[in-house]
């Protein structure tokens, strides 16, 4: 490693530090929704509330209709060996938006004047 420059490593902490006897767990509603592709999913919403007839499927966008089955019945038929869709697209990377932005002259000469501030000294 550089000079000056020392490895950290930085905790991931997953603990609430809520205690449950302070609070109290609000009531939960399922929710099942069937995507016009084949996609069927659940939705947690609060007990008490109208569950909307339509919700936009994660996986393609489209509007899923809820179907009003219980969430047994939805992981039934996932493991029924019922085919997947395929996922979506992946998303850009971010050199993939660079490049849509600038020309390879552009970025070559952007570059070029990064390379001679690193080596005078200088960071950007």
């Amino acid at each position: 490693m550089g000079a000056g420059f020392t490895a950290r490593a930085v905790p991931i902490l997953r603990t609430s530090y809520q205690r449950p006897e302070d609070y109290e767990p609000v009531e939960r509603l399922v929710e099942a929704y069937a995507c016009p592709l084949g996609d069927t999913f659940t939705v947690v919403l609060v007990a008490g509330c109208e569950p909307p007839e339509t919700w936009e499927c994660r996986r393609h966008g489209l509007a899923a209709v809820r179907t009003g089955l219980p969430p047994a019945a939805i992981s039934e038929t996932r493991s029924a060996g019922l085919p997947r869709a395929p996922q979506g697209l992946a998303s850009k990377t971010h050199l993939e938006y660079v490049r849509e932005r600038r020309t390879e002259g552009e970025l070559r000469e952007l570059l070029r004047e990064r390379l001679a501030l690193l080596a005078a000294g200088r960071c950007w």
